[in-house]
């Protein structure tokens, strides 16, 4: 019994980890774009609604991408690309009517604050390529 506690116990610190992190990300976001920032009980409801709408609307759009490939015979790889592109402007529309409905944010920097959202992930993936980039070539030297 006592390692399936110790398994949830480390579950639900990584979860709370990730969201402190993406709630962190999401506060800086509205910092740069000059909204209010909301606390942080507020902010983590943004986030988690945010999430679990985008989650959803993504598996029915992957499930939707599998099928038509998987029907036209093109390759089942192709299409976790190509949904990942289609559920960009979806992500957008869905985090800008929250930040519209939630945080009271006019149209503009709700869409403001979802891009610079995405800038500042898109930033933090390419420096970790990039570290592990140069550890595997130092490896390889």
């Amino acid at each position: 019994m006592a390692p399936i506690i110790i398994a949830f116990a480390c579950i639900g610190t990584l979860l709370f980890a990730l969201l402190t992190f993406a709630v962190f990300i999401f506060m800086m976001a509205c910092r740069w774009c000059g909204v209010e920032r909301p606390r942080f009980p507020a902010a983590a409801g943004i986030v988690i609604v945010s999430w679990i709408v985008w989650t959803i609307v993504e598996a029915i759009l992957v499930a939707v991408l599998q099928y038509v490939y998987e029907s036209a015979g093109y390759p089942l790889w192709e299409a976790r690309i190509v949904s990942f592109f289609l559920a960009l402007p979806l992500d957008l529309t869905i985090a800008t009517g929250l930040h519209m409905a939630l945080m009271r944010a006019p149209l503009g920097k709700a869409v403001e604050v979802w891009y610079i959202q995405r800038l500042i992930l898109l930033a933090i993936v390419l420096a970790l390529t990039a570290v592990v980039a140069v550890g595997f070539l130092a490896a390889k030297g």
